[in-house]
């Protein structure tokens, strides 16, 4: 400890293994413990790195075998509490405490052959991103511990790999950025295999989202996620790249449980530019200031020229939206199959309260849409629910849709110089009472409409207008 121009300990070329145990390096002016150019494994139980005036906690560079690093302190560190760069197999790091970087990052992985496994690790509070890891050839697995706090980046960024990434029971709130980011690729590039994420808490991003993941090309699963009150989007789930170069992400979005509300700038949940299916389930996303829910199938709506509609079924159900602030309680966009929401509840919604449109301004797009036992009531400036340039049957059953200050319910065929919705009407046992306008508006349809046990509850133009119509949306 406290080398006053020089590190603590400095291994280079080294033919064999190299094993620290209990080793105690702080202090030091450059780095507490460096190792360069080990052939074999770097092995490193217990001790403490902590405090390089200049440098690293833990500098490891081109090792040939496996780094682990079990109930290590590195903390307080000038740079990087540890870095681990060109490791030929896997990295393990197993409890410890990375936290406090002054200038850098908690922990650093770049160009690493095998898997990376981080267990029970807390890397709070450094100055850039708690934990970085990019360019990893295998899966990445991180389970437990806590990477809150960060200065001025991240919680968490996982870069560029080519495995499959595995995040449960985490927690990394508070940070000044992203608390979680997963980029498969960047500006157009894919790679990556499934994204899970499990438990865990990502609330509370001082500038950006909660958990945001793009071009990825396997499934996305996330389950029991609680990220709330971030600044940005609570959840933002992203295909492809936003600015609509490169096609969308392959696999599925699987999303059961967890909690994504009170955003104060953006979404609760925007899921963009995916060509597989989509399935929500018993998930609460309230009181955010844009929409509770977007899914957008294939193209941002800010003026770029995105890849055609490409997701495919979209399934929602047991689930709340209600209450955003200044926009839509449920948006869905541009889809290739079908659409079912069974037990939703979106009311209280400043724009509308459901919105799915099969195409947008000039196509269509879409199969079937049917919405089951579930309520889009009561707002003050828009419509309960609003459907429109939809190609396959439309089927409510059981839905309840009162007291909105526009239309209840607006289906509209075709709208932009696209031709009529091509497929049936099918409305069963539903309450539309006490709009601001009609009850309900059919609007440039080419089928039939079959209206079953509706009551005729007084709306201010009360009633059914089944009409063609060459206006707006």
């Amino acid at each position: 400890s406290g080398s006053v121009n020089s590190e603590g300990i400095n291994l280079n070329r080294v033919g064999g293994n190299v094993s620290a145990t209990d080793v105690i390096a702080d202090g030091n002016d450059d780095s507490n413990l460096r190792a360069a150019g080990v052939d074999l494994d770097v092995t490193i139980s217990g001790g403490s790195f902590s405090g390089s005036v200049n440098s690293e906690g833990i500098n490891l560079n081109r090792v040939g075998g496996n780094v682990s690093a079990t109930d290590v302190i590195a903390d307080g560190n000038d740079d990087s509490n540890l870095r681990a760069a060109g490791v030929d197999l896997d990295v393990t790091i197993s409890g410890g405490s990375f936290s406090g970087s002054v200038n850098s990052e908690g922990i650093n992985l770049n160009r690493v052959g095998g898997n990376v496994s981080a267990t029970d690790v807390i890397a709070d509070g450094n100055d850039d991103d708690n934990l970085f890891a990019r360019d990893i050839s295998q899966d990445l697995t991180i389970s437990g511990g806590s990477f809150s706090g960060s200065l001025d980046d991240r919680g968490m960024l996982l870069y560029r790999f080519d495995g499959d990434v595995t995040i449960a029971n985490v927690t990394s709130t508070g940070n000044f950025d992203d608390n979680l980011a997963i980029w498969g690729g960047s500006y157009g590039n894919h790679s990556g295999g499934a994204v899970t994420i499990t438990g865990g808490d990502f609330s509370g991003s001082r500038s950006r989202d909660g958990v945001e993941v793009y071009a990825v090309d396997g499934n996305v699963t996330v389950n029991g996620v609680v990220a709330n009150g971030n600044y940005a989007d609570n959840l933002a789930l992203f295909g492809g790249y936003y600015g609509g170069s490169g096609t969308g992400g392959d696999g599925n979005v699987t999303i059961e449980g967890g909690s994504f509300s009170n955003s104060v700038t953006l979404q609760g949940v925007e899921i963009f530019n995916f060509n597989g299916d989509v399935s929500i389930s018993n998930v609460t996303a309230t009181g955010n200031e844009a929409e509770n829910l977007e899914i957008n199938g294939g193209c941002c709506l800010l003026g770029f020229t995105g890849p055609a509609p490409g997701t495919r079924n979209i399934t929602v159900s047991d689930s709340n939206f209600s209450g955003s602030s200044t926009d839509r309680g449920v948006s869905i966009y541009r889809f290739d199959g079908d659409v079912s929401l069974t037990n939703v509840t979106a009311t209280g919604n400043q724009g509308h309260n459901l919105a799915v449109f099969g195409g947008y301004y000039g196509d269509h797009a879409g199969r079937n849409v049917t919405i089951t036992n579930s309520d889009f009531s009561v707002i003050t400036a828009n419509r309960g629910i609003h459907l429109y340039n939809v190609d396959g049957d439309i089927r409510l059953a059981g839905v309840t849709a009162e007291n909105n200050a526009d239309e209840n319910v607006r289906v509209a065929g075709g709208f932009g110089g696209v031709t009529g919705g091509e497929g049936n009407v099918v409305i069963n046992n539903g309450s539309f009472a006490a709009s601001g306008d009609d009850g309900l508006f059919l609007n440039n349809l080419n089928a039939d409409i079959a209206l079953n046990d509706i009551p005729a509850d007084p709306n201010e133009r009360p009633g059914l207008h089944p009409r063609a119509y060459a206006g707006g949306p």
